[in-house]
């Protein structure tokens, strides 16, 4: 089906949640539910959740701005592809004050 996980702990207290699915699967709410879950599990200890996909890849990037992730900008050629050539990411981050805002509604 694919998969969600918390990767790339820093001493910032921050992490990277990085994710992939399954074309079938997509398109079905599945991976806002696996974030959402993250997200619950460790924004208590956290002060920042940093999501990053290639600015091509729209479903990707949903994900991020239906969770209400903040867009912080595009960082031009961050990710080397195998071919060897480089891409953009965009770069989306929820900090723990504004996950504990929408856990109070």
């Amino acid at each position: 089906m694919g998969i969600a996980s918390v990767i790339r702990f820093n001493e910032f207290n921050s992490a990277e949640i990085g994710y992939w699915l399954g074309t079938r699967f997509q398109g079905k709410g599945y991976m806002q539910e696996a974030v959402r879950l993250l997200e619950n599990a460790f924004l208590p200890n956290l002060i920042r959740l940093v999501i990053r996909n290639d600015v091509k890849n729209q479903r990707s990037a949903h994900v991020a701005e239906k969770l209400g992730y903040h867009k912080d900008g595009v960082m031009r050629s961050a990710i080397k592809y195998v071919d060897g050539h480089y891409g953009d990411i965009n770069v989306w981050t929820k900090l723990r004050s504004e996950w504990e805002t929408k856990q109070s509604v």
